[in-house]
């Protein structure tokens, strides 16, 4: 058994000695059972550093452990912290000092982001997306390039290509938000032929004005 002081070893050996001399005295197998059974329990009380450590590894292994509770990422990070916690915990010289590192290492892993954290973030860009997109559809089906000079019709096109694929690589409601503005903007710059700006688009107050139109 291994524990924190040379001290707390010296009491389990005192205990032990004081046992068997009892033992040796003693006139009856009831007797003897009682000085096992008390020698046990005051071996018991002295801190173990073998016991402390082998259930606090059980406590992190069992700690937010459930499957899927983290994706792959993650979940390695969470073993890797649980493996440096088990080392840190096999060099403490105290009780002490074990709790410190059982609560640092959870502490680590409740930092950890979650599945269910990543799919929401993941839903939210999603509806961000398909919001400012329906605003740079909306803009471009509101205009008929057959009023548009060709390299007009083709600045649009290529403005509506490339609007497009900034919002889909876009990671914040605001990126997406310029993206979509930027390009209604630009529609209002240009003039159909005939210069009937009836059927052309009007711009959009405010990033975040893409996302008002569609109540996001």
């Amino acid at each position: 058994e291994l524990y924190f002081t040379d001290a707390d070893s010296a009491t389990r050996v005192t205990i032990i000695e004081t046992a068997k001399t009892a033992i040796d005295g003693a006139d009856s197998s009831a007797i003897i059972s009682e000085i096992v059974a008390k020698a046990k329990a005051d071996v018991d009380e002295i801190p173990s550093k073998g016991k402390l450590v082998e259930e606090k590894e059980a406590e992190l292994d069992g700690y937010k452990a459930e499957e899927g509770y983290y994706r792959e990422a993650e979940a390695t990070q969470r073993a890797e912290i649980i493996e440096a916690a088990k080392a840190d915990m096999s060099a403490a010289t105290s009780a002490a000092a074990i709790e410190e590192i059982v609560s640092g290492a959870k502490a680590a892993i409740d930092a950890l982001k979650t599945d269910a954290q990543y799919t929401v973030e993941e839903e939210e860009i999603a509806s961000n997306k398909a919001a400012a997109l329906a605003v740079v559809n909306s803009a471009k089906a509101s205009i008929d390039l057959s009023l548009y000079s060709q390299t007009d019709a083709t600045t649009i096109n290529v403005l509506y290509t490339q609007t497009k694929q900034k919002i889909e690589n876009a990671t914040t409601k605001e990126e997406m938000g310029a993206a979509a503005e930027s390009f209604v903007a630009k529609l209002a710059t240009l003039a159909p032929k005939a210069d009937d700006k009836s059927s052309g688009c009007g711009s959009v107050a405010g990033i975040g004005g893409v996302f008002a139109l569609l109540g996001v």
